[in-house]
């Protein structure tokens, strides 16, 4: 269980990674139309959709330590 837990925890990680390279290249496509503030929004956006994903796989790895 330890181990399955713990793929899980990564999953979510790779998930929000994929989304991120995701806004990164809709930024390179939109090259000069969009701005650096709007990559960050996208970023935080993305962060939150995943916050507490993270947060519960973080604590279920902690407890099995």
């Amino acid at each position: 269980m330890r181990k399955q837990s713990r793929s899980r925890y990564l999953l979510a990680i790779e998930d929000r990674n994929r989304l991120r390279k995701l806004a990164a290249r809709k930024i390179k496509l939109a090259a000069n139309a969009v701005s650096a503030l709007t990559l960050r929004r996208w970023e935080e956006k993305i962060d939150r959709k995943f916050e507490k994903k993270f947060e519960e796989q973080r604590v279920k790895v902690q407890q099995l330590k």
